[in-house]
């Protein structure tokens, strides 16, 4: 009887274990793909910025010194 109370308290310990591993693993997750679509945005403005300087900056000096 003892035996029995040991062993069930052993599968319902393993089993807490593992509901909880389980949800850990969800909110990590969970958290990586909001980093994830924060850091797509992020590249997203850093190319903008970038093709605006082109845009504005390089190209028409470039096309001065076509001109010239």
């Amino acid at each position: 009887m003892v035996l029995e109370r040991k062993q069930i308290r052993r599968k319902e310990y393993k089993a807490a274990v593992k509901i909880q591993s389980m949800v850990r693993g969800h909110i990590v997750w969970k958290r990586y793909q909001k980093m994830k679509g924060q850091r797509l945005e992020a590249v997203v403005r850093i190319q903008r910025a970038w093709r605006n300087y082109v845009r504005r900056i390089v190209f028409p000096k470039k096309n001065r010194q076509i001109k010239d």
